[in-house]
């Protein structure tokens, strides 16, 4: 029997040069006005556009970040969207909208995390100075074991919270 729910990984780590600035990868041709009418407004840490965790459950995962980013500088944001329009693919949407939202501009080490339910995918992107924390293998081993689980079962909220204490246990 065919698996209902399948769950494609598209991993972002679409920076080759682990050298240059953050702010190098933000493409300086790009219309700002294009990009800012396809994405939403960043709301904080937190940015449930699809609205599948409650208002306690942003808080409590905003909460989580928001500690983190105060001992470590890191900068770790979550969206969820229902639809990545006008883009085909997650991966590009990922990265452009971590781009557009300048996630890790204070240190140069940010990550995002975008799920959308009613697309069934999730994407992770990374600047530069995080790959070499955030390798395949890595987001592998905590997306995989961790969050496509709880995704497959529907428990979003508990899903990005078990992500969340992996990555911030383990990022420093």
């Amino acid at each position: 029997m065919k698996t209902l729910l399948i769950i494609l990984v598209f991993i972002t780590l679409s920076y080759k040069d682990k050298s240059e600035n953050f702010s190098k990868h933000l493409n300086p041709q790009i219309n700002s006005t294009i990009i800012e009418n396809k994405f939403p407004q960043k709301i904080g840490f937190v940015n449930d556009f699809e609205k599948i965790l409650t208002h306690s459950e942003k808080i409590e995962l905003e909460k989580i970040i928001k500690n983190y980013e105060k001992k470590t500088k890191n900068e770790i944001v979550i969206i969820t969207v229902n639809s990545i329009k006008p883009y085909n693919d997650p991966y590009k949407f990922s990265d452009d909208i971590f781009n557009n939202w300048k996630v890790g501009k204070k240190n140069g080490k940010g990550l995002s995390i975008l799920v959308s339910k009613s697309l069934r995918k999730i994407a992770v992107s990374v600047t530069p100075k995080a790959q070499k924390y955030f390798t395949d293998e890595i987001i592998n081993n905590t997306i995989q074991p961790i969050l496509i689980p709880e995704l497959k079962k529907g428990k979003y909220f508990d899903g990005l919270k078990k992500t969340l204490e992996e990555i911030t246990t383990n990022w420093k």
